[in-house]
């Protein structure tokens, strides 16, 4: 036992828990990581990689572990953050103390003081019980040499039972960290859009890089948003494929100062593929979106070269600053967790048995970028904020006026005559400039969107269909 408590060398990473009670004399144990056998990038790019840390049984299940202790000490790789959240280490800690932290010299030092915990909770349950998520970086050589790298299990690790030290092995896990091949010949890759695809051309309005080798990085979308406002937009996670697609599974990681508040199917003659949003807390900050899909043969064979599998509706994680961007990515992320404890791994398959990776699988991302827009666009008129002016507009008016109708988002746009209110002469404006020859509307009109020249105060509470005005 006394070996549980001693402090550990501030090395790598390490990691005290303690949770749940015993394991079957006949059950052997070992500690390992899980994750991603390789980490590609561009050469000289920061590639990164999430892990799991977890005690396995070769035989048997986990069984009645009162403690335990371990580090992680990784080489050629830099540790990026370790936490159990989300975890069967948290789901069954009861109590006490329970730490697992980063040092400034990129090591970290754990203790754990045992306290008793919920009975039964990983008592024999799973043969895999989930400890730590570990993310690692690491730099692709500029020359595009592969480097070998590992991430070792230190410590010494232990385990404990009835107060007795488990004898454990412990099960490194080496990675290679590469440069992207030319994924142009692949048979599957993955890219994002702004819309949804359904194109006989590879890669057809796929967001990229140009001139890249169908990495399916470099891309960006740009999202003005009025400061104050939550920004929002939708994004398309598809597959490039030149082989039949039968099935797949894809775990899409949102990083940064957004969120996905909605997984929406894409459906497809076989079915509604299943889809859940990832809980950031639930793995190690990284927020997201699994799918999975089994297709019949006919349509696997019929799908177009490029096809959208997933729509995301993002939004960013808080109201919109005057004087800065909130930036978010997305990108494939290899071990994320669904809303039970399933880690999902990003394969395709041509038949439904055999599986592989996607070619660009650890390049393809997404750059989200929601920008501060301080005078939006928009034509005088729109008061439905419909991207035109019609009889639809007046009409809007006269209903929120007289019958309770909801107010137009863009009360500058409502305001007919500039007259710095909204009202029924807004209304009466619209109607005999559209059929009795009546006066235009004062700058910006109502055929070519503009900025509001007034300071009235009326403003525009999210941004018309016109976006920002040129430059």
């Amino acid at each position: 036992m006394r070996r549980l408590l001693e402090p550990l060398l501030p090395i790598g990473v390490i990691l005290v828990t303690l949770a749940v009670p015993r394991v079957g004399e006949g059950d052997p144990l070992a500690f390992r990581i899980t994750g991603p056998l390789e980490l590609v990038g561009s050469p000289g790019a920061t590639v990164r990689g999430v892990y799991w840390c977890v005690l396995y049984a070769s035989s048997g299940r986990v069984r009645d572990v009162e403690g335990w202790s371990f580090g992680v000490t990784p080489s050629n790789l830099h540790v990026v953050s370790i936490s159990t959240a989300g975890t069967d280490a948290e789901k069954a800690f009861g109590g006490g103390e329970l730490l697992a932290e980063l040092t400034p010299e990129g090591g970290a030092i754990g203790r754990a003081a045992i306290s008793p915990v919920l009975p039964g909770v990983l008592d024999g349950a799973y043969r895999m019980v989930h400890l730590a998520i570990l993310r690692v970086e690491a730099e692709v050589a500029s020359d595009g040499a592969p480097l070998r790298a590992r991430v070792e299990i230190t410590g010494p690790p232990s385990a404990t039972r009835g107060g007795e030290d488990l004898v454990l092995e412990a099960l490194p896990m080496d990675v290679l960290v590469r440069a992207a091949r030319d994924c142009c010949e692949a048979r599957f890759n993955v890219g994002f859009s702004a819309r949804e695809i359904g194109s006989p051309a590879p890669f057809e309005g796929i967001l990229s890089a140009p001139g890249g080798r169908c990495d399916g990085s470099g891309g960006e979308i740009l999202v003005p948003v009025l400061p104050g406002a939550v920004g929002e937009t939708e994004v398309y996670v598809n597959v490039v494929r030149r082989v039949p697609v039968a099935h797949w599974a894809l775990a899409v990681g949102l990083d940064g100062e957004a969120v996905v508040w909605e997984a929406v199917p894409v459906r497809f003659a076989s079915g509604t593929p299943f889809e859940v949003r990832v809980d950031a807390t639930r793995n190690g900050g990284i927020g997201g979106a699994i799918t999975v899909m089994f297709l019949s043969e006919t349509e696997a064979e019929s799908l177009p070269a490029t096809r959208s599998l997933l729509k995301l509706r993002v939004r960013a994680a808080s109201p919109q600053p005057h004087d800065r961007e909130l930036v978010a990515r997305l990108s494939l992320e290899d071990g994320l967790q669904d809303g039970g404890r399933e880690a999902t791994w990003n394969v395709f398959s041509e038949d439904g048995g055999s599986s592989e990776a996607p070619c660009n699988g650890g390049t393809a991302s997404l750059t989200l970028r929601f920008t501060p827009a301080e005078k939006p666009s928009f034509l005088r008129g729109d008061a439905n904020v419909d991207g035109r002016v019609d009889i639809s507009d007046g009409v809007h008016t006269l209903q929120s006026f007289f019958l309770g109708g909801a107010r137009g988002s863009c009360r500058s746009a409502a305001d007919f005559d500039d007259s710095g209110t909204v009202d029924i002469s807004d209304a009466s404006g619209t109607f005999q400039n559209l059929f009795l020859g009546g006066r235009r509307p004062p700058a910006p009109g109502s055929v070519q969107c503009g900025p509001d020249p007034s300071a009235d105060g009326l403003g525009c509470l999210e941004l018309p269909p016109c976006g920002l005005p040129s430059t």
